[in-house]
């Protein structure tokens, strides 16, 4: 990776820049950037793209630019032509953007308009539509694609059919909503599937969109096409590789977790795992990440453990839904989905949990209902109709209290900094060093320890380091951070501003310890004798990373990476031949195998082949086959490589040419 990775873009930088403007109002921010734009045009540039000031991607007109006269000003004022013709491509950006909106949302449009359903039962059958496709790609499993073609379909539909639903609530009459106890035609529910064929292109859209505020495109027009290339190629696969490794994370996680479950019970399960298993599993992970110690502590003034038995409660009312006789082929919501009024939630959901007060479930309950500002249906799985609010089962039965709650509170992350301290899980630091300290012992017999010192007479100065523990003369020095795992562009680039934090708050404390070495090892309860030939700095991250290895003087590893390599699993890649699976290792080297050494760690460190193994399975394509064209990064090789796939060869082959490609480095 390029040393700056995480460093070099500044518009990562972008909720530095939202607090400043919170503080100053969003007029008196406007005017202040304009009146220091001759000073840092590009950093002008920069706060002024990433906070997307420009553009609304839901109310997009072909009005030009609402700061064009401000922009005129600052061009006849400006001398540096090539500082003039930086401006002069931003505002072609913005124009072309604009445009390209306006076309999208009046494509959606005309098929709201032009639909032959009442407009009033729009989000009905919206609804009605999203549970039946959900259904279908869970309990169909003969449906020809495979198991990580049905994943990804599925992870889709919930992803897009929050952006679907977003728009909506910006184009349509809440108020009129209706058709709850309405039986539709399989005919009415057909319209979706245009709305969801337009908002395909809407979201590769609205993904040139994120990567325009936080990195960089090229909008090209050529013989009436509009061609988009995602320059930064670096950021576009980092956050595609971090997305999809961080699934694989998971589903290794709770297949460990429930294969412990089934194992030490006896028992065995054919098909989807009942509620009890599902309760088990959504308590481990709970347990695993936060901590049993810290369910009590308050986020919102409401005790964590509390929002997790109200998504056990919502996860409760979909099964029993699910599990009732019902003819599924009477398209109502009423029939297909759990509707109940804001009352009787509230009212269920505290006598599920006699611990939790009407007013704590009031609270609760609000924060699950959709609005224009939830991420997806995940974290927010209430869709309110007029006095209704409505649960799709075959959605909130699937999903995990830790996902919620941690998604959740992210999206709530981004207000000012005074609210984010209240929503603030710090607490997950200790656990990710509890986890890691435990893990390092366990495994290898090293005994990591946490440095300290306070001195209030140099101005209170204060320094501390995680981790740290010698090994073959190498002193190693950890900071260990516990971040919220990204999903969106827009959070990946919040996730690389705190790394890139972490690493100059990294540098700071390992300086005075590396300077004084003999606090060091006093604190490290080792002789002042020892000698230190190296020290090596490794920031470790909870958030499954889509880029990883040396920062400038840091090496930057994630726990998934981390732990596989403590426990000597080295990365593989498989090859299904019939009911046969192999496994090909990757680790020639034998750094996963045999005690763990300095050299082997560092080895690994520099490296990161399950980062690299991912990356292999990226390249940039050329989307043609849609009005707007694309150049992208996607993955174009599944994890699991079929007999006789020309693909096996292909995605070997890539694998290997990245590992070699790694040694020679």
């Amino acid at each position: 990776m390029g040393n700056d990775f995480y460093t070099k873009n500044q518009q990562f930088d972008y909720l530095d820049y939202m607090d400043e403007m919170k503080k100053l109002s969003k007029k008196k921010y406007i005017e202040k950037l304009f009146k220091e734009a001759p000073e840092d045009i590009y950093l002008f540039l920069l706060k002024i793209k990433s906070l997307g000031l420009e553009i609304n991607e839901y109310l997009c007109s072909y009005k030009p630019n609402p700061y064009l006269e401000k922009y005129n000003n600052l061009l006849k004022k400006n001398t540096d032509t090539g500082m003039n013709k930086v401006l002069d491509r931003h505002l072609k950006q913005v124009d072309q953007l604009q445009n390209l909106f306006v076309e999208s949302n009046k494509s959606i449009n005309k098929e709201l308009d032009e639909s032959i359903i009442d407009p009033n039962h729009i989000l009905a059958i919206f609804i009605i539509f999203l549970e039946r496709q959900l259904r279908l790609l869970r309990e169909q499993n003969n449906l020809d694609i495979s198991l990580e073609q049905r994943v990804d379909t599925y992870d889709t539909y919930v992803f897009s059919s929050g952006n679907i639903l977003k728009y909506l609530l910006h184009n349509i009459s809440l108020e009129k909503q209706c058709g709850i106890n309405r039986i539709f035609s399989e005919k009415n529910l057909l319209w979706n599937i245009n709305v969801y064929s337009k908002y395909q292109e809407r979201d590769n859209l609205m993904d040139a969109f994120e990567y325009w505020k936080y990195s960089d495109i090229r909008i090209e027009e050529i013989y009436e096409k509009v061609i988009i290339d995602f320059l930064d190629e670096d950021f576009n696969r980092a956050v595609l590789v971090s997305n999809f490794r961080y699934k694989r994370f998971m589903t290794s996680i709770e297949l460990d977790i429930l294969n412990y479950k089934l194992e030490k019970d006896r028992r065995r399960i054919d098909g989807a795992i009942d509620e009890e298993l599902t309760t088990f599993l959504s308590e481990e992970l709970c347990r695993r990440y936060i901590g049993q110690e810290n369910l009590d502590k308050k986020v919102h003034g409401i005790e964590i453990r509390k929002w997790i038995e109200g998504i056990y409660f919502l996860q409760h009312e979909s099964i029993l839904y699910s599990n009732k006789k019902k003819n599924r082929n009477i398209y109502s919501v009423q029939n297909l989905c759990v509707v109940k009024t804001k009352y009787d939630w509230i009212k269920k959901l505290s006598k599920f949990s006699q611990n939790i007060s009407k007013k704590e479930a009031k609270m609760i309950l609000e924060k699950f209902i959709f609005t224009g500002k939830s991420k997806d249906l995940i974290d927010a799985p209430l869709i309110k109709i007029q006095d209704k609010l409505i649960l799709l089962p075959t959605l909130a039965k699937e999903i995990r209290p830790l996902s919620v709650i941690l998604s959740m509170f992210s999206r709530d992350e981004e207000e000012t900094q005074k609210n984010r301290e209240d929503i603030a899980l710090g607490f997950k630091g200790a656990m990710f060093e509890q986890r890691t300290k435990h893990l390092l012992q366990v495994c290898s017999q090293i005994d990591a320890k946490r440095l300290h010192i306070k001195i209030t007479k140099e101005k209170d100065l204060e320094r501390e380091i995680d981790l740290a523990f010698v090994l073959d003369k190498t002193l190693f020095l950890f900071e260990c951070k516990s971040f919220n795992q990204p999903y969106t562009v827009r959070e990946h680039a919040k996730t690389n501003k705190k790394i890139k934090e972490a690493i100059k708050q990294l540098n700071k404390n390992a300086d005075y310890f590396e300077e004084n070495i003999s606090i060091t090892l006093k604190q490290l309860g080792l002789s002042e004798e020892i000698s230190i030939e190296k020290v090596q700095r490794v920031l470790l991250t909870s958030t499954i990373l889509g880029e990883a290895g040396k920062q400038e003087n840091v090496l930057v590893v994630d726990e998934a990476s981390f732990n596989a390599f403590l426990l000597r699993n080295p990365p593989t890649v498989s090859h299904i031949d019939g009911a046969i699976k192999e496994r090909i290792c990757l680790d020639t080297e034998n750094i996963y195998s045999g005690k763990i050494t300095a050299e082997k760690l560092l080895v690994f460190l520099r490296r990161q082949l399950s980062v690299k193994i991912m990356q292999s399975f990226i390249v940039k394509t050329h989307d043609s086959d849609r009005k707007v064209e694309y150049k992208y990064c996607k993955k174009d090789i599944e994890d699991s490589y079929i007999e006789n796939d020309v693909k096996i060869k292909i995605a070997l082959d890539r694998v290997f040419a990245t590992y070699e490609k790694n040694l020679s480095e």
